[in-house]
């Protein structure tokens, strides 16, 4: 055995991590000159004909992303879609379904192996996972940029006839498709993401799987290709994958669709539940601004549902979020040539971003354009709103307001503007408020000061 692993050695230029291969389905990592950094399963002489064997580390990184499984960055799995999680996306009817979304569903009904091509930061990668899981398909991500041939088909190994009087070979299968092989009845899509990132050679070996299915001669039932790239003319050291026309004739072809009409309902859908439709709609009005939706998410609403979630733990946190602050970031990761009323709109929306987070999400109307119930013996269900999250956060926020105003059964009353309300429908509507669980956060003005004297621009004052 160590002749035929130094002759291994010699071949391909790097070592095993063990020196036998008695154990099937054990992970061996590979040390090649080039630091491939992902690791073989050798599968034994089952591995032969069909390919199927039984391998459970591989389902120990089913959820780990491709920094954290142990190959990286070289790949990951994501299960399907659980029906709870299913239910709990908000489905869109049929037709607010935008074309990327439709020529997606159609592919993974017909059961195509397709590519996307189209321009970097509108959802290619999010997307189609999102639609295969959907579909109840198991993803597997490959991140085909540094890969090498072996880490599409494997390693061949050296094996000695049991006769001893001969050699063949087996192949020490990459990871992710011991995982396919291991899972014969599982519905499995291999995405290969960064397509056009690929050298020529891991292309070529790609253009053997799509269509067919058939890996190192085996072929797998359970297996749907798709690959996504980004445009020629924004990366210079791109493949111009268009130009292999053996390669691009075994693919179903989707123009991907960059429209912020068509768009923003798929971020609308995301996030509204857990920012709300008042900061959505904002969102919206300032969308010209941002070059994809991927900066909008990755520079706006993910980091408002962490801001949020921080002040939520700890009210005191509030007075990190300021108005300028938030303004340095937009003007960061905006266009940079912006038109006066682009610079206007975007430092409401940082006066606005401050304000929703410093009253935890629930920024109130500008005090200018409420419109108060002609009925003082009823209160607006916007008032109502803002007397409940009063109680429970012991702050709010009028917007165009940079205070922060504390709340607590001894101020309560002056909360809304003079004659608006008497006192008597205000301590009926806390009263069917406490009935229904709600309890104020702070009794006095003495416990609002103690508890938030870190934020400088809080008021208790305002009868």
């Amino acid at each position: 055995m160590k002749n035929l692993l130094k002759s291994l050695h010699e071949a391909w230029g790097g070592s095993w991590s063990s020196s036998t291969f008695d154990d099937e389905g054990k992970v061996h990592s590979w040390e090649t000159k080039d630091e491939s950094p992902f690791q073989y399963v050798y599968m034994g002489s089952q591995a032969r004909g069909n390919g199927i064997v039984s391998y459970e580390d591989m389902e120990d990184t089913v959820g780990d992303s491709a920094d954290k499984n142990g190959t990286n960055d070289g790949w990951a799995i994501d299960a399907p879609l659980t029906s709870e999680e299913k239910e709990a996306l908000k489905e869109l009817n049929p037709d607010e379904l935008m074309a990327n979304q439709k020529n997606l569903a159609r592919c993974f009904n017909r059961k195509l192996d397709f590519l996307v091509l189209g321009q970097a930061g509108w959802a290619k990668s999010s997307l189609i996972k999102q639609e295969a899981q959907r579909h109840g398909y198991t993803v597997i991500t490959a991140f085909i940029a540094g890969w090498t041939e072996t880490d599409v088909t494997g390693i061949p190994v050296p094996q000695k006839l049991k006769n001893g009087k001969g050699i063949y070979q087996e192949m020490c299968l990459p990871g992710w498709l011991a995982y396919i092989a291991s899972n014969p009845d599982e519905k499995i899509c291999l995405f290969m993401d960064e397509i056009n990132q690929a050298t020529p050679a891991v292309l070529g070996a790609i253009q053997n799987i799509v269509l067919e299915h058939k890996i190192n001669g085996v072929q797998y039932k359970n297996l749907i290709c798709c690959g996504a790239g980004n445009l020629q003319d924004e990366n210079n050291y791109l493949t111009d994958v268009k130009q292999l026309k053996p390669f691009m004739a075994r693919w179903a072809q989707i123009d991907w669709v960059t429209d912020w009409d068509a768009y923003f309902p798929y971020l609308r859908n995301k996030y509204e539940g857990q920012l709300g439709k008042d900061f959505m709609d904002r969102m919206w009005m300032n969308h010209d601004s941002f070059m994809s939706p991927r900066d909008m998410e990755r520079y706006v609403l993910q980091p408002m549902i962490e801001d949020l979630a921080a002040v939520k733990e700890d009210p005191r946190q509030a007075s990190l979020y300021t108005a300028q602050d938030y303004l340095n970031d937009l003007n960061k990761y905006t266009v940079k040539d912006k038109t006066k009323t682009q610079r206007e709109d975007l430092e409401k929306l940082a006066d606005f971003m401050a304000m929703y987070v410093q009253s935890g999400g629930q920024a109130a109307e500008t005090k200018a354009t409420k419109k108060r119930s002609k009925n003082k013996e009823m209160m607006m269900e916007n008032d109502v709103e803002l007397l409940k999250n009063g109680m429970i956060y012991g702050t709010i926020q009028i917007s165009d307001d940079s205070n922060v105003y504390g709340i607590c059964r001894e101020n309560v009353y002056y909360l809304f503007d003079e004659g608006a309300y008497n006192r008597e429908t205000i301590e009926r509507q806390i009263a069917k408020l406490e009935s229904d669980g709600v309890k104020f956060k702070y009794e006095t003005k003495k416990d609002i000061l103690k508890d938030l004297k870190g934020i400088n621009n809080l008021v208790v004052d305002f009868e």
